[in-house]
């Protein structure tokens, strides 16, 4: 058997897998975004941290930070349900290292204010908790956008579903929050991000069937 006769032999049985639509893929995500915040509306009372504008604007800054993380993870993570070798999303991973510093500040920051901004450890796991939660809606659209597909690099998929679930869930339960400190946002709300990518670098390559 010759080289050509082999290859024939091995890929006959293969079904190639057709260019799906990542704007359709986005868009699901996107539902699944908004349906995370019709629950923590119905289940936190969220429309109170919108009347109620008295949050430093850092807070929001934050928020915004995680919707921009959560909405690029999400985009890079439809887009790789399409094959493509060494296709890297760089302004992804430049969010997320960027992300990872918001614990450390908000570790450093207790360190030196411990007495003037007491913490309470169960919101803090409550608020986390929240934050992975709601985000289980926008990480349950993107694996099942990526079982459509057929990423060539799982774990890397699997690490960006899982920080666009945790940012995209910690942005719907934060608005919710009724602390707005610098060290409850750094580890209560960053929580979920480097969770949720945790997770989905561990789990999510065995979810993902080509």
């Amino acid at each position: 058997m010759n080289q050509m006769e082999l290859i024939e032999s091995l890929s006959k049985d293969l079904t190639p897998v057709r260019f799906i639509d990542r704007r359709i893929g986005f868009f699901f995500v996107f539902l699944a975004f908004l349906i995370s915040i019709v629950a923590s509306v119905w289940s936190l009372g969220i429309w109170s941290r919108i009347l109620d504008l008295t949050a430093p604007l850092a807070y929001y800054a934050f928020q915004a930070f995680f919707l921009v993380l959560g909405l690029t993870a999400a985009y890079s993570t439809v887009s790789m349900a399409n094959p493509g070798v060494g296709r890297r999303s760089v302004v992804t991973s430049v969010l997320i290292l960027a992300g990872s510093v918001l614990p450390f500040s908000a570790i450093m920051s207790l360190v030196l204010h411990l007495e003037a901004t007491p913490l309470s450890h169960n919101h803090l796991l409550s608020c986390s908790a929240s934050g992975l939660a709601f985000g289980g809606v926008v990480g349950a659209a993107l694996l099942f956008w990526l079982r459509r597909g057929a990423p060539v690099a799982p774990r890397r998929a699997g690490l960006h579903m899982g920080v666009a679930m945790g940012a995209l869930g910690t942005v719907a339960s934060a608005l919710a929050c009724p602390i707005t400190t610098m060290e409850h946002v750094g580890l209560a709300h960053t929580a979920p991000v480097l969770l949720g990518g945790l997770l989905g670098y561990m789990f999510a390559p065995r979810l993902i069937s080509w």
